[in-house]
């Protein structure tokens, strides 16, 4: 197999039957100052197109992504063989030696996404020399579970409580519809990062353009006239939503509105035909925030790997 460099356009061209919407070169196009260069990959055997990728250039590391949650080297048909994965990357190594770089560094979709693909990745970077660089422990709501159990099923004891209590106080979940309600979304968000002295990674304008690219949508839980939480949620598949942002503001815990948000995204995108709920990672570098892996499993979520590999040169 063998790996060419092509143009935006070529690249567009083959990408038809790839999910993920952090793959589209729109996103890279839009983030491509993070990185020194997009290069977009086709990998051939003889005369058989089998993947495509969008992979950084900086300084010596490809990286996959540069500037998203994951993605991933996209199967250009269905009915792709498992050898194809480990031959495709033995020839990315060669390209890398080629190009001077020391590292590959790849980070794939939690397994939820497809199983059979991402695995088939982990197998052919181990047997080609690379090392699970960090394992990032991602929680999702399975819709298939709730349709099964219920969803206050899924609940703990203390959050099957809050979230009484949240029905009792009367909140309202509100689906933004303005230019007013997006950024009153996103401020809840902000405010909430800045009580809790974490940084927002992506200003309003950049997440207000990505919104339009991946489907997005903007919540706010309201009780009376008073903002408590909010929600920031892409579509990066199929059936998938994933929670980008959420969180509430100061002082408003008595009205536990992050549970009450919970169920609601729940039921909303259930009512959509979605299969699950991404509520993303509780780790930093593979290192967990304890508190925040309790709270997700309290509302419902069950916890897969988000996989980093890196492959040295």
């Amino acid at each position: 197999m063998k790996i060419l460099e092509i143009e935006r356009s070529e690249y567009d061209k083959r990408l038809g039957n790839i999910p993920y919407g952090y793959m589209k070169s729109e996103f890279c196009e839009y983030n491509k100052e993070k990185t020194d260069k997009v290069k977009y990959l086709l990998f051939c055997e003889e005369d058989k197109e089998r993947f495509v990728a969008a992979f950084g250039s900086k300084s010596r590391e490809l990286l996959l992504p540069f500037s998203a949650p994951f993605s991933t080297i996209g199967s250009i048909k269905k009915e792709t063989k498992i050898c194809h994965y480990r031959e495709a990357l033995e020839a990315l190594k060669v390209y890398a030696y080629e190009g001077g770089y020391k590292v590959i560094e790849m980070t794939f979709p939690p397994l939820f996404y497809d199983e059979r693909e991402i695995n088939y990745w982990i197998n052919a970077g181990l047997l080609v020399g690379g090392k699970i660089g960090k394992i990032d422990l991602n929680y999702a709501i399975d819709f298939e579970a709730v349709e099964k159990r219920s969803y206050s099923n899924l609940l703990n004891r203390n959050a099957k409580k809050n979230l009484r209590i949240a029905k009792e106080k009367g909140n309202v979940f509100l689906i933004c519809q303005t230019e007013d309600e997006f950024q009153t979304a996103y401020d809840i968000i902000r405010q909430n990062r800045e009580e809790k002295g974490y940084p927002l990674k992506m200003k309003y304008d950049q997440v207000r353009w990505t919104k339009d690219l991946l489907n997005g949508k903007f919540f706010v839980i309201r009780n009376q006239e008073k903002n408590l939480a909010s929600a920031i949620v892409f579509e990066p598949a199929p059936n998938v939503a994933q929670v980008i942002y959420w969180g509430d503001v100061p002082d408003v815990s008595e009205y536990k509105p992050v549970n009450y948000l919970a169920e609601q995204l729940v039921m909303f995108y259930m009512s959509q035909g979605y299969h699950y709920l991404d509520v993303g990672p509780s780790t930093e570098q593979g290192v967990p925030n304890y508190g925040l892996c309790d709270f997700k499993e309290s509302i419902g979520c069950e916890v897969t790997a988000k996989i980093t590999m890196k492959i040295e040169i």
